[in-house]
């Protein structure tokens, strides 16, 4: 059995690193020797005359394919053109690596041609990319980011605050984040990573009372709150190069921790309310390189949670209390952030 699932995985492992082959043929030859040379005509190259057609290959993108460059691919074209006894492929449609993939996909004719080999001698064909290939950039895998900026939290004000607090409230909604997080793109376009965010907001008010119910008492004071939410997160990262890698798109998804604290006092009396819930966030922005290792961006990011129960410190008296469906407190918030990613390996 312990043999059995080894074979298992490697199975897969090999499938996952290889691309995906797809073919389909109309007619077939029999097949040519692995030495046999193949002609390659690029996508802007014609059809030479009396050319038969055997049928067409996709190469694409297997899902965790790591070995797809453009000479792997077109090899991968010439082992499928071989199997149906063609010695030539014309290439009808190349994509390059984007956001989806950082494979090199194509699609190409597998044809049948009797001259191929004098053409080639005559006049060798190579395909376009080939001609003038670009630079080879290696991708930088390990980044660290920090950034920060303005928050605001979107869930509304509780109806069960009182219409003299809810301004305040309100206020307390709006404050600053900061983030650090550290990535790994075994990928050009995909990477993962940890990220931590940290939001802050404060506030405080003064000639606050309260009544006692029975005397009609008033004792008159001030009330402060100084809130702390903080995520932690595995991250699943995507980027997608614009411009010469000058200028990325960079995108996230997180999935983690979200933990709430918040220091108030009220009246002359301190308080500790702490909770915790699952946190989900999302992130698009824009960086544009500035050096060989360092980039900067803005992002918008997005984060959500809510608090379904607290726990609350009087003093050294510590309870926990379930939030009813109108007293829970959501997290969800907004952040536009601006900051610098550093590249620490390539």
């Amino acid at each position: 059995m312990k043999r059995l699932i080894l074979l298992l995985l490697a199975i897969v492992s090999l499938y996952s690193c290889a691309p995906k082959v797809q073919t389909s043929l109309i007619a077939k030859h029999p097949a040519l020797a692995t030495t046999d040379e193949i002609v390659v005509l690029d996508v802007n190259d014609s059809i030479p005359a009396g050319a038969t057609e055997l049928g067409e290959v996709k190469i694409t993108d297997a899902g965790m394919t790591v070995n797809c460059n453009f000479t792997i691919v077109v090899e991968r074209a010439k082992v499928e053109a071989r199997k149906a006894g063609g010695n030539l492929l014309k290439i009808t449609k190349h994509t390059a690596p984007d956001l989806m993939s950082s494979c090199h996909r194509i699609t190409a004719k597998i044809l049948r041609f009797e001259n191929a080999n004098s053409i080639s001698k005559a006049q060798p064909l190579v395909v376009a990319s080939q001609k003038n290939p670009a630079p080879v950039v290696k991708t930088s895998k390990l980044i660290l980011g920090v950034h920060g900026g303005f928050s605001t939290r979107v869930n509304k004000v509780s109806s069960s605050v009182p219409a003299d607090l809810r301004n305040y409230i309100k206020e307390l909604k709006t404050g600053y984040h900061y983030t650090a997080d550290l990535a790994y793109f075994w990928r050009e376009t995909i990477g993962a990573g940890f990220k931590y965010s940290a939001f802050r907001s404060q506030n405080s008010m003064n000639n606050v009372y309260a009544e006692d119910p029975q005397t009609h008492q008033r004792v008159y004071g001030s009330i402060s709150d100084n809130i702390f939410i903080d995520y932690f997160a595995p991250t699943f990262y995507m980027k997608h190069n614009l411009k010469d890698e000058k200028l990325k798109l960079i995108g996230s998804i997180s999935m983690g921790y979200l933990g709430y604290l918040d220091r108030s006092s009220a009246l002359n009396k301190k308080y500790k309310i702490s909770g915790g819930t699952f946190g989900l966030g999302y992130d698009l922005g824009a960086e544009i390189k500035m050096s060989k290792k360092l980039s900067f961006g803005i992002t918008l990011s997005a984060i959500a949670g809510t608090l379904t129960s607290v726990k609350v410190k009087d003093g050294s008296v510590t309870t926990t209390k379930k939030l009813g469906e109108e007293e829970r407190e959501g997290l969800a918030r907004i952040d536009f952030s601006g900051g610098f990613r550093y590249s620490l390996k390539k």
